[in-house]
């Protein structure tokens, strides 16, 4: 196969040359009341990636820009004050059109010792798509969460995403957990890439 960036032949989609020239991961820190998400690239240098995301490429390329960048965060980072287990909770882990759900595959790739992906935990009961809408629409029309709490077992919690455009997702997720379940706890969210 051939590159996605360079076009030579390489063994993965994106060679290890673009990769570690194109694909070097920046922490970028924004707050969405009170609660810290972490993101990585910027939209705007990766999105012809991304926009690979419901297509069967998608899935590769997703692994590549978490492993590259996620997983390296969080495999460099010690979190050994957060006890034994900190769950993993995919943001809306439904399947696209694509055939696999795009925070569920970024949580899998995260797992690890002491991270451990909570699938069907956060769902949107409200199928109302977000890409491309301004702030006013995202604030006006929620994404109507519902939390299992039966599927996470761990009080404390990253929330994790694709990509963070106003925060209105996060915001969202957060008041659902909070509001209704006391015990848990949102460490950070996690996406790879924000919108400026």
């Amino acid at each position: 196969m051939r590159c996605l960036i360079c076009g030579s032949l390489s063994l993965k989609h994106i060679c290890n040359k673009c990769q570690s020239e194109f694909l070097t991961p920046r922490v970028y820190k924004q707050y969405v009341d009170e609660m810290v998400v972490i993101s990585f690239f910027k939209y705007s240098e990766i999105d012809f990636l991304l926009k690979t995301k419901n297509s069967y490429v998608g899935s590769y390329i997703l692994k590549i820009l978490t492993q590259n960048s996620i997983k390296t965060f969080i495999n460099g980072n010690s979190f050994d004050k957060l006890g034994d287990h900190v769950g993993i909770v995919p943001i809306d882990d439904r399947p696209s059109e694509a055939g696999y759900s795009h925070t569920a595959l970024i949580s899998k790739q995260i797992e690890n010792q002491t991270f451990k992906p909570c699938f069907n935990t956060l769902r949107a009961n409200n199928d109302v798509k977000y890409q491309g809408k301004s702030r006013d629409f995202r604030e006006n029309n929620s994404r109507d969460f519902s939390f299992n709490q039966q599927k996470c077992k761990y009080p404390t919690m990253i929330l994790v995403d694709d990509i963070i455009t106003t925060g209105s997702t996060f915001r969202q997720a957060k008041r659902e957990i909070y509001n209704h379940y006391d015990k848990f706890h949102i460490f950070f969210g996690v996406t790879l890439a924000y919108v400026e």
